[in-house]
């Protein structure tokens, strides 16, 4: 992935922690919801990469809290 690709990710990488945060809480520095994340990139008629979000669930043991 380029570098360009790779910062568009962040948009909805953000979504998917905003839907997320009424169930599993926010993250703050003392706590953070890990997520396991399926994307891919296909490419469109015109050779342009377009990201594609699969799949995204919690990650079991992925959050942690700090005391």
């Amino acid at each position: 992935m380029s570098r360009r690709q790779t910062a568009d990710l962040a948009v909805p990488l953000e979504a998917i922690n905003q839907f997320f945060n009424p169930i599993y809480g926010p993250n703050t520095p003392e706590h953070f919801n890990g997520m396991d994340v399926e994307f891919k990139l296909i490419y469109n008629a015109a050779n342009t990469p377009e990201l594609v979000i699969k799949q995204a669930r919690p990650y079991p043991g992925g959050g942690r809290t700090v005391n």
